[in-house]
């Protein structure tokens, strides 16, 4: 990819910088085209697809107050020991994200369960 993307041998047009070897307008067509990076791009969402399957149903079925829970002990856990710092403020702010995140999570599945 190298070879064609770039002037060989390489040579810098600026300090950190190759010339090309094609046009700028061709870059992302010759990148998107070359076979290689074809099998790399594969093998990304092919990776990505195979975790999606295995955690998807897990995800699905998360008891959020278990979760929540969980979470927020071992956060509290965590600022114990340290000194000016109070652990309950952490919490807070895990409540207030959660829930701000949790809103939006429970109108997606109402929608989602429309269709």
């Amino acid at each position: 990819m190298k070879t064609i993307l770039f002037m060989t041998p390489l040579t810098l047009c600026r300090k950190g910088y190759y010339n090309l070897n094609i046009k700028r307008e061709d870059v992302h067509n010759t990148i998107y085209n070359d076979e290689e990076f074809s099998h790399y791009a594969d093998k990304i969402e092919n990776a990505f697809t195979a975790w999606c399957e295995k955690v998807d149903n897990g995800l699905r079925n998360i008891d959020v107050k278990t979760y929540i829970i969980g979470l927020s002990d071992q956060l509290i856990n965590e600022y114990t020991d340290i000194q000016l710092v109070d652990k309950h403020d952490f919490y807070e702010v895990l409540l207030s994200y959660w829930q701000n995140v949790m809103a939006k999570e429970q109108i997606f599945k109402a929608f989602r369960n429309r269709n």
